[in-house]
């Protein structure tokens, strides 16, 4: 408690990053220190162990601290421990008036990390208008990781046209995510009439990256090259087992021609 909350803080992130037991046990311990900027570490620091009792430390403090920072990150952390039983606490907390909606924001960050399919349609409401910007973005890029099936893409080209420019870069980069070529013909009519210089630029990027083929084809290809490499490996390997075998029958043979010479 008397070192300086940056020194606590810090400390609490590297203990995430051990994810030892040991580390664990530490971090529970800790998780109603007073100060809150080092409660916040110590929320985002449990977010690093998948396991039921770092789901258990967070969340209380999800659903109830007296900061919001605090609150919003313990929701991020309860997603990314991947406990089935985090989906239903946070759709709870889910629309929790905040300030600036940084909980809701992390709620939804949270659903992401959990990556559970139930959370798509909680997600794609949040991306309407009349929910705080921020917590719009936060869904906007939450959708690639929940789906990427054709009602979700649709549903972010449907977006395009919204008048915050932020928040149309984190459609247009939502969209290089799902990585469908269908894209491109929404994203080509919203360049023609942009007015907005960085979102030009950016939808110029995302129609070259998306390319001819699309990142779901790059990936393919990918992955196609890598196995191709394993398998090449594999083949080296088998051709060195191979070698070994014949070449001691040749230095035999030639050593037996020499014996018979003598």
């Amino acid at each position: 408690e008397n070192e300086f909350w940056a020194v606590r803080a810090e400390a609490a992130a590297t203990l995430g990053k051990i994810r030892s037991d040991e580390a664990l046990d530490v971090l529970v311990k800790h998780v109603r220190t007073k100060h809150a900027k080092v409660r916040r570490g110590v929320a985002a620091a449990l977010g690093q162990f998948r396991s039921a009792k770092a789901f258990d430390a967070l969340k209380p403090l999800a659903l109830k601290d007296d900061s919001y920072l605090v609150e919003a990150e313990a929701a991020r952390s309860l997603g990314q421990t991947k406990q089935t039983a985090a989906f239903d606490t946070l759709i709870d907390v889910l629309d929790r008036p905040s300030w600036s909606d940084i909980v809701r924001a992390g709620v939804i960050d949270g659903l992401a990390a959990l990556r559970d399919e139930r959370a798509q349609p909680h997600v794609l409401a949040r991306t309407r208008y009349g929910i705080p910007t921020r917590g719009r973005r936060a869904a906007i890029m939450a959708l690639p990781k929940l789906s990427t099936d054709r009602k979700v893409r649709e549903a972010l080209e449907e977006l395009l046209d919204q008048a915050d420019p932020y928040l149309k870069v984190d459609v247009v980069r939502a969209l290089l995510e799902i990585g469908d070529v269908k894209s491109r013909g929404a994203l080509g009519k919203q360049l023609e009439r942009e007015l907005d210089g960085r979102v030009r630029r950016r939808i110029r990027e995302v129609l070259r990256d998306l390319g001819a083929a699309g990142k779901k084809e790059t990936e393919r290809l990918r992955e196609e090259l890598d196995s191709l490499r394993g398998e090449h490996a594999s083949l080296k390997a088998r051709l060195a087992k191979l070698e070994e075998l014949v070449s001691p029958k040749k230095n035999d043979s030639k050593a037996n021609e020499s014996v018979e010479e003598d």
